[in-house]
């Protein structure tokens, strides 16, 4: 696609992906570095740029990455709680800031802030939680954070087509 289109930033933030799932990740941050340079209000691909930027160990240009996204990530939540408020275009709203809580949970988490990253998850849940995500990953920040007993009360979602590894009690992810 890219030999095809090389221009186009689909095609690079797709050669980007596959890169970064090949264990890649010099390669993959060309690419997102590329997408950046177009998009830098793209929060996704900065995310991408540290998730890169940490496998090759540069611990501090990811954390910087992971501070830009975050920053463009929370610029969204108040629009999104007045469309929410107002009900104009409900569902996708609901979704979105479900969506932009995770990924703002997924920058604390990678930074190292966990007390921030729970609560990210916890904001997360409160906008339906389909697949499990928040409630896996307030799990993981729980234990993270040294409260084990607080973490193996929350249930363990059973649509997420992993196995429960403590025998939690298990809850469908809601809707």
């Amino acid at each position: 696609m890219t030999v095809e289109f090389p221009y186009r930033s689909l095609s690079r933030r797709l050669l980007g992906v596959a890169l970064a799932k090949a264990g890649r990740p010099e390669d993959a941050l060309a690419e997102f570095d590329w997408v950046v340079g177009l998009y830098p209000d793209d929060a996704d691909m900065h995310i991408a740029r540290a998730e890169s930027l940490d496998q090759l160990g540069e611990k501090t240009r990811a954390d910087a990455a992971y501070a830009t996204a975050l920053g463009l990530l929370e610029a969204r939540v108040p629009r999104l709680l007045c469309l929410q408020a107002y009900g104009t275009g409900r569902s996708g709203c609901v979704n979105e800031l479900r969506d932009t809580y995770l990924s703002i949970a997924h920058c604390h988490k990678g930074g190292g802030a966990f007390a921030e990253a729970l609560e990210a998850y916890r904001s997360a849940g409160e906008y339906g939680d389909p697949w499990g995500a928040a409630a896996l990953g307030e799990r993981e920040m729980l234990e993270c954070l040294g409260r084990e007993d607080e973490a193996k009360a929350i249930p363990y979602p059973v649509n997420t087509g992993l196995q429960d590894p403590e025998g939690t009690p298990q809850a469908d992810g809601g809707a």
